[in-house]
């Protein structure tokens, strides 16, 4: 890090207070970033903006994912049939998505009901309690760094675990791939998940649902966040002098 010389340092939640400390005392600057919540990502993005000199893309970055959001919750918020969803993160032990959370609270304004909301943050649920919830939908979460078993292991899991055929989500056809990297990281990428997940669950709403092969594509119809955004998500700048 000293021999980067940066002029400002990113730090995100895994970073230690005691990291964050020893990088002040050596005399960087350094902002911590720990967004709790889809307004917390926005407020960072203002905040990173402000940090890097760079308010007027901030601000317009933010307006449009505002936009986006809005673009959902305006056709979901009051729709009285809100299907179960559950949000799987591993399936041995299984491992889902609780209260607090960002796939919980994008499967609320997706127009969704968190069939585990119950429970508080990443939980694990025993195979019975599982079974009994019989949600209508799950999503099971892809990526890089999922074992031996690769992208799809949670996913293979559902389809082909004998046991898992009782579950109407299997039988329908409802078990649908979100890629990690969009639903599980504090940054602007989660309202790409949110128009994945909305699309999903109403596709009389918002067209043709998410695909549940990977790689997990964006839902048909909703734009891409736009080199602003991606310039801002970036975690270590350094400006030449």
């Amino acid at each position: 890090m000293l021999a980067a010389e940066p002029d400002l340092v990113f730090a995100a939640i895994g970073n230690t207070e005691d990291v964050v400390n020893r990088l002040r005392s050596l005399g960087m600057t350094v902002v911590s970033l720990n967004p709790g919540t889809s307004d917390d990502v926005l407020q960072d993005i203002e905040l990173v903006g402000a940090a890097t000199g760079q308010e007027e893309q901030a601000a317009a970055c933010v307006k449009e994912l505002r936009a986006r959001i809005q673009a959902v919750t305006g056709k979901t918020e009051n729709l009285t049939e809100k299907p179960s969803v559950a949000h799987v993160i591993w399936y041995d032990p299984i491992w889902v998505s609780g209260r607090g959370t960002f796939q919980d609270e994008v499967i609320g304004m997706a127009g969704g009901t968190n069939a585990f909301g119950s429970v508080e943050e990443w939980s694990i649920i025993g195979l019975e309690e599982f079974l009994t919830s019989d949600p209508e939908y799950i999503l099971v979460s892809s990526g890089t760094g999922m074992g031996e078993g690769g992208y799809d292991i949670i996913y293979n899991y559902f389809m082909n675990e004998p046991r898992m055929q009782r579950l109407k989500a299997v039988r329908d056809g409802h078990v649908y791939v979100v890629d990690a990297d969009i639903i599980s990281r504090g940054g602007p990428r989660i309202v790409d998940a949110l128009e994945e997940v909305a699309a999903t669950l109403h596709p009389d709403l918002f067209g043709t649902s998410a695909q549940k092969t990977t790689p997990a594509a964006r839902s048909p119809g909703f734009g891409v966040i736009p080199l602003a955004c991606a310039l801002l998500a970036v975690f270590l700048l350094r400006v030449k002098r």
